[in-house]
């Protein structure tokens, strides 16, 4: 992990306002679709979920399949990974979004829900980014034809109140000829299959330091 981010989150000690950043990892159940291409977000949040309980401050909790990062009282992380299909992790995406509140509230001492200003992240693979490369997207820009995120939107369309933004986790394209990427055939076949172990090297080394970056800026 960013060793500034502890820092930083030690200058923070005593504010009164707090920041919760969740982290939304898509994909498919594991450990049958682990490190392939389509579960580079849990990959990635999976990483910094284990690099965030070798720091201090880390309880986890809730079914294994979240923990929260709580430093100072000044700043929270949560972490959760759906077990369900990519095309099935919407609703209960959004439905942890919509039940932070009252995770913290039962889960967390001494904090106040009315000064929290709540920072959602939904991380997921992307083909149209270079590999091992990140982009922080608007809720509302293009799906880009993933199903994960397009099971989130719609969820999502049901409760006004959600906002998150999109974490793309760069895969790269398949290595076809340009008029047979989009074909659909290919490309589930190319996101379905594993990553060398080189690649996965990159990506808890290179790419997830890039997502603690961003994130840090959150914190600020």
């Amino acid at each position: 992990m960013n060793s500034s981010l502890q820092t930083e989150t030690t200058k923070r000690s005593g504010t009164k306002t707090n920041k919760c950043i969740s982290l939304i990892a898509l994909g498919n159940p594991e450990p049958g679709y682990k490190n392939t291409r389509h579960n580079a977000g849990r990959l990635i949040v999976n990483n910094m979920v284990n690099q965030l309980t070798s720091s201090n401050g880390v309880v986890p909790s809730f079914d294994n399949k979240t923990i929260e990062y709580n430093n100072n009282k000044s700043s929270f992380v949560f972490a959760y990974v759906d077990r369900t299909a990519m095309n099935l992790n919407g609703p209960r995406a959004i439905g942890f979004l919509k039940n932070l509140p009252t995770i913290i509230e039962k889960n967390v001492q001494d904090v106040d829900l009315s000064e929290i200003k709540f920072k959602n992240f939904i991380i997921a693979d992307d083909k149209d980014v270079k590999f091992g490369a990140t982009q922080l997207r608007a809720m509302d820009s293009s799906n880009r034809g993933h199903n994960g995120y397009h099971s989130c939107e719609k969820a999502a369309h049901k409760d006004k109140e959600i906002k998150y933004n999109k974490v793309s986790i760069g895969v790269g394209k398949p290595p076809v000829d340009e008029s047979q990427i989009y074909d659909k055939m290919i490309l589930a076949d190319y996101v379905l299959d594993y990553f060398k172990p080189e690649e996965v090297e990159y990506l808890k080394n290179e790419t997830t330091e890039k997502v603690w970056d961003f994130l840090l800026k959150e914190r600020n």
